[in-house]
């Protein structure tokens, strides 16, 4: 995180960061001995600390327990409200309608846009990306 923000010139808190994203407890490890769930969180923070303000984010809900993904969900919510930009890229749609202002699938190399209500969501993937066996 420390070469994050010294590369993008951000001056943050990285303590500040790691109590916010909840990684407190494995800070001092390293990456390569951390779950799955764990390296996402630590991304999160790392995208925190570069201090930019449209952050591309894929899969980060991957390998997460209910309790991190609302967590992260509750981290993105701030960073939103905090003006940042994030672009989500998710098989998690309905994480994903919980967080995201606009929805979109990618359909045969097509941007298609979607409905941010769960229902019509789900109706919508279903008709999109179910194979009908009739």
């Amino acid at each position: 995180m420390r070469f994050i923000s010294k590369l993008w010139e951000h001056d943050c808190d990285i303590n500040k960061i790691i109590d916010f994203v909840g990684i407190r407890t494995y800070k001092d490890k390293k990456i390569k001995c951390l779950s799955l769930g764990m390296k996402q969180k630590v991304l999160v923070a790392v995208a925190i600390a570069s201090g930019a303000n449209f952050i591309i984010f894929d899969e980060p809900l991957n390998g997460l327990d209910i309790e991190n993904i609302e967590n992260i969900a509750t981290i993105f919510l701030s960073l939103k409200k905090e003006g940042k930009t994030l672009l989500l890229s998710s098989h998690n749609i309905f994480e994903t309608s919980k967080i995201c202002d606009t929805i979109y699938f990618l359909v045969n190399g097509s941007v298609k846009e979607a409905s941010l209500d769960y229902k019509t969501l789900k109706e919508q993937y279903n008709s999109i990306f179910t194979i009908r066996r009739d």
